[in-house]
């Protein structure tokens, strides 16, 4: 029987433990945006071809879904983050996103798109925000950042479900500008006496 020499076993050990803690490294390093960040600026088509830049909503509450074309958790929360969409659009200060980080041709978005109904922008080529650099964060996750572009609301460290309506839901409420918020007309008006 063929036994290789030690120093080759020792030397696939040593590549081993070299990978791992490589690996272990680079999870390590991995830096996602947390709430109180800067939200990093990215430009980005829709299945239009139409190129949407982040800083372009400053002014606006933005719902930034990450998703993946065919990730099913990503297809199952879908009407939920449709329903944030209609709840909120017509404030006039939020703004839903959903971005996709599986770098899908254009038919695979519009899959999606059409199998989970969204009607605000899907954007594609997303894959590059998954940098630590960028967002560091993948799939099935969502961000709420501020009219001034910080970021309010992560929901990378939810331990069960990555998609909390209610927490959304409060964040977006508590960050809508004030012109747009919950207001009567009678109380705006209140303001300006």
């Amino acid at each position: 029987m063929y036994r290789r020499p030690k120093w080759h076993r020792r030397g696939r050990l040593v590549g081993a433990v070299v990978c791992l803690a490589a690996c272990g490294h680079a999870a390590g390093a991995r830096a996602e945006v947390r709430p109180g960040d800067l939200a990093p600026d990215f430009t980005l088509p829709d299945i239009h071809d139409v190129e949407h830049t982040l800083s372009d909503f400053r002014g606006r509450v933005v719902l930034l879904d990450f998703i993946g074309y065919s990730c099913n958790p990503c297809i199952l929360a879908a009407p939920a983050v449709e329903q944030i969409w209609q709840d909120f659009k017509a404030s006039g200060g939020f703004q839903a996103l959903a971005v996709d980080m599986w770098n899908g041709r254009i038919f695979n978005v519009v899959g999606y798109i059409e199998a989970t109904g969204t009607t605000f922008p899907v954007l594609r080529n997303a894959g590059l925000l998954q940098d630590p650099s960028r967002y560091g964060i993948g799939v099935d996750n969502y961000l709420v950042i501020d009219a001034d572009g910080i970021v309010r609301y992560t929901s990378v460290d939810e331990q069960s479900d990555p998609f909390n309506d209610a927490a959304i839901r409060s964040t977006i409420q508590t960050y809508l500008p004030v012109a747009v918020n919950t207001r009567t007309w009678g109380t705006i008006k209140g303001l300006y006496r």
